[in-house]
């Protein structure tokens, strides 16, 4: 089977798109595999993940979203993934004008199209929603953590997770942010990452998030994604950064968050209490993967 798919990005977080609205018999495959299989870099295409472009089960959504990370674990939202998504669904007609409603496991998503002077698409706004600053709303096993380190009038309190210290916010999936007083170029990701992401006390394990705000207005930041691992931009954790550093008082409402691909604006904004977060959402190429689908063997009489 043929498949053509479109390789997409956001600030260096990559993903392989497929279009499930024009191609229905693509949910029927096995995706956890695929998203493994073309996600290995120098091997295959080369991705953070797969992302699938359904029709709505919502009637107030325009478009769904379904995202498998590298590992072939079926993910609940991607910040980066939604823009390239919301651009995707615009150019193939599946919406009319600029504004559109995405259903993801994590919720119900506005995203609004960017365009540059020649009118073409340059990236999304997305409106993300109310952050969770319940913890006990996340799948965290508290009781592993023991009491908080620091208690904040509203919002997460701050526990020791290994030796460092971690808030945690949920943005349509978890996240655990641990401020630092310096930049946080030097943690060791792949090993601090990788042990955090499945820390016994995170059953279906966590986002880790090493931020170092420089300004009020400015967070720089290193992410490892549950299912990925290093990224080079997480949407979703540059989110839920922002709002621990509000809470921390480290931040203003309104930064820019610096990741090793790029920067995102995030503004959580005070009245509604909405997460909006916005960036770019570029294509890469155009291609086709070729699928084996095995056909049942006729029984013998």
């Amino acid at each position: 089977m043929n498949i053509e798919f479109v390789k997409m990005h956001g600030l260096g977080n990559d993903y392989i798109v497929l279009d499930a609205i024009a191609r229905p018999d693509l949910e029927a495959l096995d995706l956890s595999e695929l998203s493994i299989r073309v996600s290995r870099r120098r091997f295959d295409v080369g991705s953070d993940g797969l992302i699938l472009l359904v029709p709505p089960t919502s009637p107030d959504a325009d478009v769904r979203m379904r995202i498998w990370n590298s590992d072939g674990s079926e993910a609940e939202m991607c910040g980066n993934g939604i823009r390239c998504l919301a651009r995707l669904a615009v150019e193939r007609g599946y919406t009319t004008g600029d504004a559109l409603n995405i259903e993801t496991r994590g919720g119900l998503k506005r995203a609004t199209i960017a365009r540059d002077d020649d009118g073409e698409i340059v990236g999304a706004a997305i409106d993300m929603g109310e952050p969770t600053l319940d913890v006990r709303a996340l799948p965290v096993d508290l009781g592993r953590l023991g009491d908080p380190i620091e208690a904040l009038e509203s919002g997460p309190g701050v526990y020791l997770v290994g030796n460092r210290p971690f808030g945690f916010v949920g943005v349509g999936n978890p996240h655990a942010v641990c401020y630092l007083d310096r930049d946080p170029a030097d943690i060791d990701l792949e090993r601090e990452g990788q042990a955090l992401e499945h820390d016994p006390a995170f059953p279906e394990r966590m986002n880790i998030h090493f931020a170092f705000a420089a300004r009020p207005d400015c967070v720089v930041l290193r992410t490892w994604e549950r299912g990925a691992g290093a990224t080079l931009a997480c949407g979703t954790g540059a989110c839920a950064t922002l709002v621990a550093g509000v809470l921390l008082g480290r931040t203003n409402r309104q930064a820019s968050l610096v990741l090793p691909g790029g920067e995102l604006d995030i503004h959580w904004d005070e009245s509604s209490g909405h997460v909006f977060k916005a960036g770019p959402a570029e294509h890469v190429c155009d291609g086709v993967v070729v699928v084996v689908v095995q056909q049942p063997v006729a029984s013998t009489p």
